[in-house]
């Protein structure tokens, strides 16, 4: 049985074929909580966890707008303490110089689960943090009822972080060594960079500093080891054209890309897509983002940028 990474959640609730993973018990609001309970009892030294319940978090995604915020918490609270014990076992079995066939897709399909949970946990929490109801500080009867769906007196700056952590720990790993052939699959990869991008569209992500070094070393591994170099640098000129409080933040994340993970051809990359960029000139906040994220990394790592100066020279000019 293989888990297919979805692009969406109706996905996985019908079979495309015998061979691919389906969810076929999608539980009520009445059945979350002891099947909850039933998987934190299962994160205990259990390494099968994440797979065996996968159809208790995937329902609580479903079901989450319905939940309590205590629900929500635990389970995410739970989620993290399973991807720590499969970790462990994971660690263990990518340290063996050969690995059966079995053990490959068995873990390969728990990778690729524990991965998927993360980033849809993520991203709903980090999505509900930024919405105006849950920073409002329930005053009044008027907005009592409003809140109760949404708040959480979770530390989500803390939580973010933890779940940034553990997903940069899973990426770390050998996890090339359980694909045949060892080339990790586009959807994998999208999956994990999918997150961190949308995760730095919140602004409170870049002043996180824990939280925005992880998510570099998240991408500059990508970059490095998981062929995602030309993704990453069409992406990072897209992030600067729409969201212009992310030039630094950006600028930073390139600099470790380039000095801890040696990927300077990204460097060029970047400066090309500015170069061909049509918004520069169109759009002033486009271009003054731009301007801004080119002196940033011109400081820190002039090296790197100076032999690509000539793609932006014409912009140069245009101004």
């Amino acid at each position: 049985m293989e888990f297919v990474i979805p692009t969406s959640k109706d996905e996985l609730l019908s079979r495309k074929d015998v061979n691919s993973y389906c969810v076929e018990d999608l539980l009520t609001i009445r059945q979350i909580a002891p099947a909850l309970q039933a998987f934190k009892s299962a994160c205990h030294g259990n390494a099968d966890c994440i797979v065996n319940n996968f159809d208790t978090l995937f329902s609580i995604l479903c079901l989450h707008k319905d939940l309590d915020p205590i629900t929500r918490e635990d389970a995410w609270t739970y989620l993290l303490r399973g991807c720590k014990t499969f970790f462990r076992s994971l660690s263990s079995v990518l340290d063996e110089s050969d690995l059966s066939r079995d053990d490959r897709v068995k873990n390969l399909n728990a990778t690729k689960m524990a991965c998927y949970l993360l980033c849809q946990f993520m991203e709903l929490f980090d999505s509900e943090a930024t919405r105006p109801a849950a920073v409002v500080a329930g005053k009044g009867r008027g907005k009592k009822k409003q809140q109760s769906s949404s708040s959480t007196d979770m530390d989500w700056v803390k939580e973010k972080k933890d779940g940034i952590q553990m997903l940069l720990e899973f990426i770390q790993l050998s996890l090339n060594k359980l694909w045949d052939p060892p080339v990790a699959e586009e959807e994998f990869v999208s999956l994990v960079s999918t997150c961190c991008y949308k995760l730095l569209e919140n602004p409170a992500t870049s002043k996180e500093k824990d939280a925005l070094v992880a998510i570099a070393h998240i991408i500059g591994n990508l970059v490095k080891r998981y062929n995602h170099g030309l993704s990453a640098s069409l992406k990072i000129d897209q992030l600067l054209k729409h969201f212009e409080f992310l030039t630094s933040p950006l600028a930073q994340i390139v600099e470790i890309i380039v000095k801890d993970h040696g990927c300077k051809s990204i460097v060029t990359e970047i400066i090309r897509e500015i170069g061909n960029s049509r918004e520069a000139l169109r759009d002033s906040a486009s271009g003054k983002a731009y301007a801004a994220f080119l002196v940033e990394i011109a400081e820190k790592i002039p090296l790197f940028v100076l032999p690509s100066m000539s793609f932006v020279l014409n912009l140069l000019e245009g101004e």
